[in-house]
């Protein structure tokens, strides 16, 4: 996930840092800290993207309702969740399609909801692009369920239809985590979505679409990691 926190007093930003730390871990996150609304849209202005924006609305010259408009006029469509000590002033917030609005002291709770709800946004609206018989089709990732090797192939098996490519199931693992990191390796012949997960019980995994898969004893520790912090993620 990539964070940016735009405030102007370092004690806010260093409080909602560790929070966001807490919540997706160091390595799962990359976060940049600016101090005005002008720098910020100085690193978006050279195209740096970011998955949402934290921005204090209370600055000096630019305060974060002017940088969120200039945000959306640059065409960018990420989640701004927006911090104040005055909760009279989000109502301002509605004009650029804020996501969130969350008041000063964070309450812990409260944004982690709100970035349960933005990785669930950003996740549903990620797609693939899969080859099948010479033809292209853009999957919705929410959509897949899982994915099974078949000898020079592998099977997507999603919500509505099935996809046959010709690639190998290593290369798919690879493909779907650079898109969105839900996805476990459960056997050698097998990627299961964690959000498609609905009960293990022994060596056995049950999907959401009834079908029920067995988890390779050399994958069984990894994938019960990947399934409790994702449950951690989403449960709040």
């Amino acid at each position: 996930m990539r964070v940016a926190i735009c405030d102007d007093e370092k004690m806010w930003q260093d409080n909602l840092l560790t929070k966001l730390e807490s919540f997706y871990g160091k390595l799962d996150m990359e976060c940049q800290l600016f101090f005005s609304g002008e720098e910020l849209l100085d690193m978006v202005k050279q195209g740096k993207d970011f998955d949402v924006f934290f921005l204090d609305i209370e600055m000096p010259k630019l305060d974060g309702i002017g940088t969120a408009k200039e945000l959306r006029r640059l065409g960018i469509n990420s989640p701004l969740v927006f911090l104040t000590s005055h909760t009279e002033m989000a109502m301002e917030g509605y004009e650029v399609a804020a996501f969130r609005f969350l008041a000063k002291p964070i309450v812990e709770e409260k944004l982690m909801k709100a970035l349960s709800d933005i990785e669930k946004m950003i996740y549903e609206k990620k797609s693939i692009l899969l080859k099948q018989e010479g033809e292209e089709y853009v999957v919705e990732i929410s959509k897949i369920i899982y994915v099974e090797a078949q000898n020079n192939s592998v099977r997507f098996v999603c919500e509505d239809h099935e996809y046959t490519c010709r690639m190998k199931i290593s290369d798919a693992y690879e493909k779907l985590c650079e898109i969105q990191p839900i996805f476990s390796r459960v056997h050698r012949g097998y990627i299961v979505s964690l959000s498609h997960v609905k009960k293990q019980k022994q060596n056995d995994i049950y999907m959401s679409d009834g079908s029920v898969l067995t988890i390779s004893r050399s994958y069984a520790k990894e994938f019960r990691e990947q399934l409790m912090e994702f449950i951690r993620k989403n449960a709040r």
